[in-house]
């Protein structure tokens, strides 16, 4: 295999319902190197409660938002919650992924917003 080879790894998009946690501790099991939340009020439970109980459920397959609506969650709580994922997964968290969609976002979100979210998340990421 050359150097520029690099190693296939699957993971696992979740809804915040109940037991998604041994799901994602499953798919630990069965290899899975990630398990991304998909924060939807209206169609699951809190993601972020998922994410925590889900690090406890597992050692290894990292955590994080799949999708985070700018639009649902102010910069700060977003911060706040990966990096609190991030301390109970002991650095599993996996990278915070902003996105201008959302069914129940009204009106979309343009891409300046989301641009200036992103630039607020990051840097309160990086102090901890």
């Amino acid at each position: 295999m050359s150097e520029a080879a690099r190693e296939l790894e699957f993971g696992l998009g979740v809804l915040g319902y109940h037991g998604c946690w041994d799901d994602v501790a499953f798919a630990e099991r069965h290899g899975f190197a990630t398990a991304g939340f998909v924060d939807s009020p209206l169609l699951g439970g809190e993601t972020f409660a998922g994410m925590a109980l889900a690090a406890a459920a597992t050692e290894r397959i990292r955590v994080g938002p799949f999708l985070a609506v700018p639009g649902n969650r102010r910069a700060a709580i977003t911060a706040q919650g990966v990096a609190t994922i991030n301390r109970l997964a002991a650095g599993r968290a996996r990278r915070c992924r902003l996105r201008n969609f959302s069914i129940w976002a009204p009106p979309p979100l343009t891409r300046e917003v989301v641009t200036e979210v992103h630039e607020q998340v990051m840097p309160l990421l990086r102090a901890g």
